[in-house]
């Protein structure tokens, strides 16, 4: 950002580089780029909001109608529907996480509540801050994988309105928590302590992780 002659400050509290040297005649005034700036603000007031002040209704957190293309819906299988319906995703185990405004929202499909981890005990995990979510649904080597699999992700999706392209990750090994717990009898770091446990039920699968930016600050 210093290189191009992007402040921060300036991208931060959303004002136009311009504004800032109106008045400075011999300062450098970089090219306009709206790419930064008026889209970026909300995350200041995230920035300066007390950790303890940031809670979020737990509803709130829900994706009721997953937002996506028709080209990631088809590579997940539904293939005639703008949204999610159970008896198109069949038994496929599905976990998406949307940010928006420094916000994450989350959605699991009803086989993957079934055998990993449920959305009430996903969103509370988050919510409290107790764990990455990812780093208790994989063990640790393939935990590392996802990340190698997200950085690919970021770079496959540099420019806006890119085709999804998807990794593969094959033979990446999952924790079967929600198969040992009983969802209504235990809570977020009930699931934390026996994730972190040796006696965990683990499933090797193909896993496929499709990552897209939305490309405008949000």
């Amino acid at each position: 950002a210093n290189r191009c002659g992007i402040h921060m400050d300036r991208i931060l509290c959303g004002i136009p580089e311009e504004e800032d040297h109106e008045n400075d005649q011999d300062s450098y005034k970089p090219e306009r780029n709206n790419n930064i700036g008026r889209r970026m603000n909300y995350l200041l007031a995230e920035l300066l909001e007390p950790r303890s002040q940031q809670k979020i209704p737990l509803l709130e957190r829900h994706m009721l109608s997953p937002r996506l293309s028709s080209d990631v819906l088809a590579m997940v299988g539904c293939q005639s529907c703008p949204t999610f319906q159970e008896q198109e995703m069949r038994n496929r185990w599905i976990i998406i996480r949307e940010t928006h405004c420094g916000k994450s929202s989350f959605y699991c499909s009803p086989a993957f509540e079934q055998n990993v981890l449920c959305w009430s005990h996903i969103s509370q995990i988050y919510e409290d801050n107790l764990a990455d979510i990812n780093s208790l649904i994989f063990v640790r080597d393939d935990f590392r994988r996802l990340i190698a699999c997200v950085a690919q992700q970021l770079s496959s999706h540099s420019v806006e309105g890119m085709p999804p392209r998807p990794v593969h990750a094959p033979k990446t090994t999952v924790r079967l928590l929600s198969r040992q717990l009983s969802q209504s009898n235990c809570g977020a770091q009930d699931v934390v302590r026996k994730a972190r446990g040796n006696d965990v039920m683990t499933l090797e699968m193909d896993l496929l992780v499709i990552l897209i930016p939305t490309m405008d600050k949000t």
